[in-house]
């Protein structure tokens, strides 16, 4: 995890012509690379853990993104139910997303919006967005074809 967490960092960096630590940095037990521009931080779930522990309101955080949640564990699952705390009693305003390739997204969905209706679920069946040099991040998501899958019934 580790691993993929610098990784994700210096891809995300690298698409916006910067290095980890800019507007893009991560966060691990015993490493780091952020900076005062920082405004997109990649952590492991420990991480994550001990921030809410330090800061249960997680004052300046915007969203928290859980990816490749389908790969369970108990870190992931106690900071995603941690995260969803925060946000129905301290901050409402939190945003959520849990990304899976592979994990059925329904029981998530409901889950994530306990007890009004279920989240909304994005689905991208096989798509792959285009490799072209110099893509911000904005557009790289304008060019997959993902379509919106109701949950409501």
């Amino acid at each position: 995890r580790r691993i993929a967490a610098r990784m994700s960092a210096q891809r995300m960096a690298e698409t916006l012509g910067e290095a980890p630590g800019g507007t893009v940095g991560y966060r691990m037990r015993g490493e780091s690379a952020i900076g005062p521009a920082t405004r997109i931080e990649v952590l492991t779930e420990g991480i994550l853990t001990r921030m809410i522990q330090d800061d249960p309101a997680l004052e300046g955080v915007g969203a928290v993104i859980f990816d490749e949640f389908h790969e369970r564990s108990l870190a992931a699952d106690l900071g995603l139910a941690l995260a969803l705390e925060v946000r129905g009693a301290l901050r409402p305003d939190l945003r959520l997303l849990v990304m899976s390739a592979t994990l059925d997204p329904l029981p998530v969905a409901a889950l994530c919006l306990r007890p009004c209706p279920p989240a909304p679920v994005r689905s991208c069946a096989g798509c792959r967005p285009r490799r072209r040099p110099a893509l911000s991040p904005a557009s790289t998501i304008r060019s997959t074809s993902c379509s919106r899958r109701s949950t409501h019934g």
